[in-house]
């Protein structure tokens, strides 16, 4: 520690506005480098912090405690992500500590990272003879079995050859081997990867790359809007742009919305780069994420393949960014800090002087827009590869079928002939819902009350797999079907489910090979992995599914696509409803028709006529976006304004509303002092759609601003008057810019 100041500043993993300073150990030789992680005293237990740097001068009047200890023997990220970290404190209202803890996986262990490392050994070449000659009997077999091999792990050479760890050591000592010791690589998955050369580029994935390479000529931020009709070939140009930017010397992140997506993609990008490769998504175990952490801050691996978080992933030198179906709302992290992963793609990109790959066959309203004005470059996939015709789509009127007395229209009449004729042409049949469980209103057949969350202020959902009860904001499960009013036993189940459309369809089509994928019987990253493998190979006929179906897969055997009912996402209170419900349907229509024979969706639906689902049937994108555009200018919704939601909670109702109430009240005052700086407005406070979820009531306030820069100048005074307000002591303020969930 000579020469450097006694005392570090701290970004502590805690709710804290500012870093603490503490006294460096005088016993610990490693010097305090920005980023390391420590343990450090506060409020009475040890908590994980991060190094920031040197604190010439100590606060006057504080007494400093010291750091307990050095986590790690060198920071976990490249020094140049603290400005990343720096900026999403600062943009998303979140405290530093926290930032870095979120982005980095298991921190708060206290313990050091640690991976499990592969042992590896090689033969060297031009082997001294008088040495060869005093091999003992066991030595001799391991460097005749090493001999022209490369490196091979431990795992394989303790198989062929016996007593191989002792023998290592001595052929290592006399100079006849190598061994190494590297971070494990995670298995491969179940799902298969494609064999053959890489396909043959069309001309327009061959433009696209051509465009995104000769930007990237000179090393600078260069943002795209790939906009590609769904089966265009989006992930091929994602792989050479890769592929280029590897052989530059240079690393990438490819980001997918959902875990979902990942073992298809992990497949190809595997295939393409080998042991390059990193995957870091929440499926995989602590342990994992951890090892693959560290194979990326290693160099080890030079390519991230994940869900939002691996938008943090240690990488140097970073050349290229993309984000996978960028329209995604699963981008949007809903508690603690509450980034948007495309948002922060691009901020890193323009640190890092990258290229930046926005995808997605149903472009973000507000993406389609800044690429209009110019702020994204525009890349275009207008056909499917070899040709392919897009999948025909119809609309069936539910309206005009007969209601069915035991239960729900699940299918109506042409959907299941469709799916006998498919079945018989021996394809495959997907059939979508957006939602999981059997049944989504379950009521008591006595008294008619509708079986209601005692913690949230929704319905129980039914999940028959179960047969329980379940309440899919809080997790409650409820076993026994008694009516809380009447006492009675007799539920009806109403409402329609994954659950019951698979049950349904057992019962029409009793010879098919019919699975469920949701996230009730998804079971994690193999289990998904599994499914979509036996859906590759032909083993399932017909496939039963939320959302998770609706994007990125690619399933030459699927003939039909059933939307079982279009309108559940539009009966949403949200503005981005009828844009979330037009993506939906055209992903999952997107599906069908990607093999040699043609495909065909049936969109069932009660309102044939919402502009949403029109121009979906037509394919109509920019139909579409003209009319959304049109709407959100009217009600001053973005990409005419950007949003900041306030979200209080509390145990007490009338302590919620009360809070809400002032802090709306001094929004609306400071804002009179920001006239002039461009247009601003204050919405509510309100109850929030779903008033209460776990026991705690929800009120919401929105501002409406210009730029973001304007909501933020509203923001920082308001929050410091409100940090003392005495009817904020009970109640919990959440900011969330930008913000994806309405309800």
């Amino acid at each position: 520690m000579a020469g450097t100041s006694p005392y570090v500043r701290v970004a502590v993993s805690a709710p804290l506005d500012e870093p603490l300073t503490y006294a460096w150990p005088e016993a610990e030789t490693s010097e305090p480098q920005p980023g390391l992680r420590v343990m450090v005293p506060l409020r009475g237990r040890l908590a994980t912090g991060f190094v920031l740097g040197p604190e010439e001068r100590p606060p006057e009047g504080v007494r400093i405690k010291e750091v307990a200890r050095v986590v790690d023997p060198r920071p976990l990220f490249p020094a140049k992500m603290m400005d990343l970290f720096r900026w999403l404190s600062s943009y998303y209202r979140h405290p530093l500590g926290q930032v870095m803890a979120a982005a980095i996986p298991s921190v708060h262990s206290g313990r050091p990272a640690r991976s499990k490392q592969e042992k590896s050994a090689r033969a060297l070449p031009e082997a001294d003879p008088e040495r060869m000659a005093r091999l003992g009997p066991t030595q001799g077999r391991l460097l005749a079995f090493l001999e022209g091999k490369g490196w091979l792990p431990f795992r394989i050479i303790r198989r062929a050859v016996p007593g191989a760890d002792s023998a290592s050591r001595g052929l290592a000592a006399k100079g006849l081997i190598e061994i190494r010791y590297q971070e494990t690589a995670l298995e491969p998955g179940s799902f298969l990867a494609p064999e053959g050369p890489p396909p043959r580029l069309t001309p327009s994935q061959r433009a696209a790359l051509e465009g995104i390479m000769a930007a990237r000529a000179e090393n600078r931020f260069s943002p795209f809007l790939l906009h590609g009709v769904t089966g265009s070939g989006k992930t091929e140009v994602y792989l050479r742009a890769g592929q280029a930017t590897l052989e530059k010397g240079r690393t990438a992140i490819i980001l997918v919305p959902e875990i979902a997506l990942t073992p298809s993609l992990a497949a190809q990008f595997e295939a393409r780069f080998g042991d390059l490769v990193a995957i870091l998504h929440s499926g995989l175990t602590p342990a994992q994420r951890v090892g693959e952490w560290l194979r990326l801050l290693s160099g080890q691996a030079r390519l991230v393949l994940g869900a939002r978080s691996a938008i943090f992933a240690p990488l140097t030198k970073v050349g290229l960014i993309v984000v996978d179906e960028e329209h995604e709302t699963s981008y949007k992290q809903e508690e603690g800090l509450r980034y948007q992963a495309r948002d922060v793609a691009l901020v890193r990109g323009r640190m890092e002087g990258a290229a930046v790959i926005l995808g997605s066959a149903t472009p973000s309203v507000v993406s389609h827009y800044h690429r209009s004005k110019g702020k994204y470059q525009g890349l275009n996939l207008p056909t499917r590869v070899l040709s392919r015709p897009l999948p025909q789509v119809e609309m069936v009127d539910l309206r005009a079928e007969p209601e069915p007395p035991e239960g729900p229209l699940l299918f109506s009449g042409r959907l299941l002939r469709a799916t006998e004729e498919v079945l018989a042409q021996g394809r495959q049949a997907l059939f979508f819902i957006n939602r999981r469980g059997f049944a989504s209103y379950p009521v008591c057949g006595s008294c008619g009350r509708p079986y209601s969350c005692p913690n949230c202020s929704v319905t129980l959902t039914f999940h028959s797999g179960f047969g329980v009860l379940i309440c899919h904001y809080c997790g409650l499960v409820q076993a026994a079907p008694q009516c809380r009013g009447c006492g009675s036993e007799n539920p009806r189940h109403l409402g329609s489910g994954t659950e019951r459309v698979e049950a349904e369809a057992k019962t029409s089509f009793p010879g098919a090979r019919i699975a469920r994928l949701d996230s009730d019987v998804s079971g994690g990253y193999r289990a998904l992995s599994g499914t979509l493998s036996r859906l590759a190979q032909g083993k399932i006929d017909i496939l039963v599914g939320t959302q998770m179906l609706a994007k990125g897969h690619d399933f030459p055997g699927i003939g039909l696509v059933g939307v079982i009912l279009a309108d559940q996402s539009l009966n949403q209170p949200d503005f981005r409803a009828a844009e979330r419900t037009f993506q939906l349907l055209t992903q999952v229509s997107g599906r069908a028709g990607r093999g040699d024979a043609p495909g065909r969706v049936l969109i069932q639906t009660y309102n044939p006529d919402h502009y949403a689902l029109v121009t979906s049937a037509a394919q109509d994108y920019q139909g579409f976006v003209d009319l959304e555009l049109q709407f959100r200018r009217e009600l001053f919704y973005p990409p005419f304004s950007r949003l900041i939601l306030l979200r209080l909670s509390g145990l007490k109702a009338e302590a919620v509303e009360r809070a809400a109430r002032r802090v709306a009240a001094i929004l609306r005052e400071e804002a009179r002092s920001l006239a002039g700086r461009g247009r601003l407005k204050i919405l509510g406070p309100a109850p929030a759609p779903v008033v209460k979820v776990r026991n705690r009531f929800r009120w919401r306030v929105l501002i409406k601003a210009r730029t973001a820069a304007l909501g933020r100048a509203l923001l920082e005074p308001v929050l410091d008057r409100a940090a003392g307000l005495e009817d904020l002591r009970r109640v919990r303020l959440a900011v969330d810019v930008d913000p994806i969930n309405m309800i």
